[in-house]
């Protein structure tokens, strides 16, 4: 087994590895093991956990317009702080094949891509779990672990075009910033409670819960006082490509179009 993962990891460039079930394997075979991985490996429980404390308050919030957003905050901040090194080695998730498809809880785009956002923007390691970026709408395991393959590996998907974005714009973080994989996440205070803003520079994300069929006006409010722009600067939004400019103070003020993450 060590022999098999070390070419499996070679011959295909793995960067990573989530292993299924590691908790009911002895632990003195998984030492060596990822070694021979050479790669950063993460279980259920070892060496890694995954971020089921905040996966819970995260399917809340964005599950419908009434999901509590400040219990989400509160999670992440908790993680943080009872964690022993944050939570930077967590795997943060949307989606995985033990719980049903967020697809199969809510379909309102808005929410969905949203939610896609978070573990993109949360402290931890991102982990995609295949089919989200085709939609799909499985429920409970087994209709959770549908076939790939049916699908063509569609990349015309709009889904497909948001994860790209996602993946861009937090390649492009860790290059302008190479503490940026070490630095947690700030909380933004937010006058509206179905808003959501943080702070991981050289990245503020922006998340609202309001839904694509609210006719409400959603904003976001970035303080002149927060530091994070200078008076006049262009602001893009890396998922619309369209700019905002800062006020005199470095404030800003951003409209939510149609309840999308930006």
């Amino acid at each position: 087994m060590n022999q098999w993962i070390q070419n499996l990891v070679g011959q295909y460039k793995v960067d990573g590895l989530r292993i299924d079930t590691a908790k009911h394997i002895r632990k003195d075979f998984w030492p060596a093991f990822v070694q021979s991985a050479g790669v950063f490996s993460i279980g259920e429980v070892l060496d890694g956990v995954l971020e089921y404390p905040t996966w819970f308050p995260l399917t809340a919030a964005f599950t419908s317009p009434s999901g509590n957003m400040s219990a989400l905050a509160m999670s992440a901040i908790q993680a943080q702080q009872q964690y022993k090194n944050g939570a930077f080695l967590s795997g943060a998730f949307l989606e995985n094949h033990d719980q049903p498809r967020f697809q199969s809880l809510t379909q309102d785009q808005a929410l969905v891509r949203n939610a896609m956002m978070w573990p993109f923007l949360q402290d931890g390691i991102p982990i995609l779990y295949y089919g989200q970026e085709q939609g799909y709408t499985g429920g409970s395991d087994p209709s959770n672990r549908e076939s790939l393959w049916q699908t063509s590996y569609d990349t015309s998907k709009p889904l497909v075009g948001h994860v790209k974005s996602l993946n861009a714009a937090r390649k492009a973080a860790m290059n302008a910033n190479s503490n940026y994989t070490k630095s947690p996440m700030t909380f933004i205070q937010q006058p509206d409670k179905a808003t959501l803003a943080i702070s991981k520079p050289p990245l503020v994300g922006l998340f609202t819960n309001v839904g694509s069929k609210s006719e409400a006006t959603t904003m976001w409010m970035i303080p002149g006082s927060s530091g994070l722009f200078n008076g006049g600067e262009r602001v893009t939004d890396v998922l619309s490509c369209k700019t905002v400019t800062a006020a005199a103070d470095g404030g800003l003020s951003i409209k939510a179009e149609n309840g999308m993450p930006q």
